[in-house]
């Protein structure tokens, strides 16, 4: 005897089967990103590390002489590397609509890497303390190149532009957890002010005209 299956039955399993797909394409998506990014920025660094120059006058302000290397806003620093999962709770055209905005910036930054292949010295860490150790191995993972416009505050700008939360105080949280990031850039010495601010700008640009 033949089973008959409910319409609304067929329908639950069909919704179930298309959501899954598309947790898996972002699932995917993401993990394709995590991929291309360090290649992106692997390739540059070794095209520019023959020709790599100092940071221009323009670019240097009094406050990135002024400010002292912060090693404990180092884990503001790497809290960017797990943000942009937030993006997998979207929905998955809104989904496509940030990866799309994260390569498009990374194009318009790998230009600016390009054209201004700065090498930016480190200053020595010496305390013992974790912080001090997890920034020590930043410097040692990121090569000081790739530096303006900073795609850390590119990111983290158009997130804070593309990823809303609903409530108001995850809203506030959420802009404030960018701006953080932002900020950690310059106090880690990973970036002067103007990376950063050249990166929000890229950042604003394309979360704006994608949004």
């Amino acid at each position: 005897m033949s089973q008959v299956v409910a319409p609304g039955a067929l329908v639950t399993s069909w919704s179930a089967t298309i959501g899954g797909a598309r947790q898996h394409e972002k699932v995917l998506t993401a993990v394709g990103l995590a991929v291309i990014l360090p290649a992106v920025f692997f390739s540059i660094g070794e095209l520019t590390s023959r020709r790599l120059i100092p940071a221009p006058a323009w670019l240097v302000t009094p406050i990135d002489a002024a400010l002292p290397v912060v090693p404990a806003a180092v884990w503001l620093y790497v809290s960017w590397y797990v943000a942009p999962a937030v993006a997998l709770s979207l929905r998955v055209d809104r989904f496509r609509t940030v990866c799309r905005a994260e390569l498009v910036a990374l194009a318009v930054c790998s230009v600016g890497y390009l054209m201004l292949p700065i090498g930016l010295p480190r200053p020595p860490i010496a305390a013992v303390d974790m912080s001090s150790a997890l920034l020590r191995l930043v410097y040692q993972l990121d090569p000081p190149v790739n530096v303006f416009p900073s795609y850390h505050a590119a990111v983290a700008a158009l997130l804070a532009c593309m990823i809303v939360p609903r409530p108001r105080v995850l809203r506030l949280a959420w802009s404030m957890w960018m701006l953080a990031i932002c900020v950690s850039c310059v106090l880690t010495k990973q970036h002067l002010l103007f990376d950063v601010v050249a990166g929000v700008g890229v950042g604003v640009a394309v979360g704006r005209r994608l949004q």
